[in-house]
């Protein structure tokens, strides 16, 4: 969302990988870049509610939880919750000091 200066975060990664920092480390740069390069002023991401590893590797990020949208997705047929998570330029910058 080029005129809102807006930036959608997703990520996935394999099970056997999990829990190695992989996921934290490309999203920290991926977001460095949007807001350095590309001039961005929010970067958010979603996640399954039920997904608790998620929404930790957004909170190591630095993101805040914004909201909760109720019966939001369908993942393998189900109907699921999601939550949302943002982080401002102002905010990243100041913890990157």
């Amino acid at each position: 969302m080029k005129e809102h200066a807006l930036g959608l975060l997703g990520y996935g990664i394999a099970r056997q990988l999990w829990g190695k920092g992989m996921t934290p480390e490309a999203a920290r740069a991926v977001i460095g870049y949007g807001f350095q390069s590309r001039g961005l002023e929010k970067i958010a991401a979603t996640a399954d509610l039920r997904n608790e590893r998620s929404w930790r590797v957004m909170e190591k990020l630095g993101m805040q939880r914004e909201g909760l949208l109720r019966s939001q997705i369908i993942l393998r047929g189900e109907r699921m919750d999601e939550v949302t998570y943002g982080v401002l330029r102002e905010e990243w910058e100041q913890q990157s000091c």
